[in-house]
């Protein structure tokens, strides 16, 4: 009887949603310029800046960044990058006063391509920014689309300490906010619109092996040479 009653709501629609690929369209409020994030349902995903030499892979809960800017792509493992960073750390001057000067601060919801979420403004001594810096929403719906874009910013943090530079406190609660869930609008990106459709696995593939570790500590040692 079980399985009957199980076919049945097969057949009329009632039966739990499968998960889907998931497309999202990001655009930067001020320049134009934009990311689209693609994520399988399987976990897989790419994000992809419309101004930037490089793009980021996701593939079996590993993230990749892809750098464009030589006649032969290269692929660098983002968890490689931290381990150099965590097994020889630059030296790193603070200036406490330029980095906290904004405090970050909950304003409500806003909503963005149909889909709403909590808002965060940035609070300066001389006052409120005009328009949130930060909104992340909840929805279960686009879950998938929050996790490339959270590597991103690792793969980020990851680049900045490895180049000796001060990561601000409120970049790393900007990374912490993130990833809560979604983001519908972060570093002027809104979100302009999500599409549940197939995506070409083809679209997660590596077009290189990924670049040694010992060659990443070796460029690390070089810059700090240089610093």
């Amino acid at each position: 009887m079980r399985h009957f009653c199980l076919f049945l709501l097969g057949l009329f629609g009632f039966a739990f949603p499968a998960a889907a690929d998931v497309v999202a369209d990001y655009r930067q409020i001020d320049d134009g310029s934009t990311i689209k994030v693609q994520a399988a349902d399987n976990g897989d995903a790419r994000l992809q800046y419309s101004n930037q030499p490089f793009y980021l892979i996701i593939r079996g809960g590993e993230a990749y960044v892809i750098y464009m800017f030589t006649p032969q792509p290269r692929v660098v493992r983002v968890s490689d990058l931290q381990k150099v960073f965590e097994q020889s750390p630059p030296s790193i001057h603070l200036d406490s006063k330029a980095v906290n000067r904004a405090a970050w601060v909950i304003g409500g919801t806003a909503t963005y391509a149909g889909y709403s979420g909590k808002a965060y403004f940035l609070q300066f001594p001389e006052g409120r920014s005009p328009r949130p810096a930060l909104v992340v929403s909840q929805d279960p719906r686009i879950r998938a689309i929050g996790v490339p874009i959270a590597r991103q910013i690792d793969f980020s943090i990851a680049t900045m300490n490895l180049a000796g530079q001060t990561i601000p406190p409120n970049f790393l609660k900007l990374r912490e906010y993130i990833g809560t869930g979604t983001p519908l609008l972060f570093a002027g990106y809104k979100l302009e619109k999500v599409t549940m459709t197939p995506v070409a696995t083809s679209e997660f593939q590596l077009p290189a092996q990924p670049v040694p570790i010992d060659e990443l500590r070796a460029n690390a040692a070089a810059n700090r040479k240089n610093q």
